[in-house]
């Protein structure tokens, strides 16, 4: 059994937990370990509608057209 949630891989393309934690803004105590823990729980799906920017189009969410 893998221990790690699929968007693991996503989280170190962009660079790993401390790279990631930068681009969102967080700044504060615990936030690359915040990161981290996507890689086991996934990303939270606020934070990757929010910053599509980032993580790109979320997956299974239709625009209007």
């Amino acid at each position: 059994m893998n221990k790690y949630h699929p968007d693991s891989k996503l989280i170190e393309l962009l660079g790993g937990p401390t790279a990631v934690a930068a681009m969102l803004g967080y700044d504060k105590p615990g936030s690359v370990q915040r990161v981290q823990n996507w890689k086991y729980r996934g990303i939270p799906e606020v934070v990757r509608l929010r910053r599509q920017d980032i993580f790109g189009p979320a997956e299974g969410i239709r625009h209007a057209r």
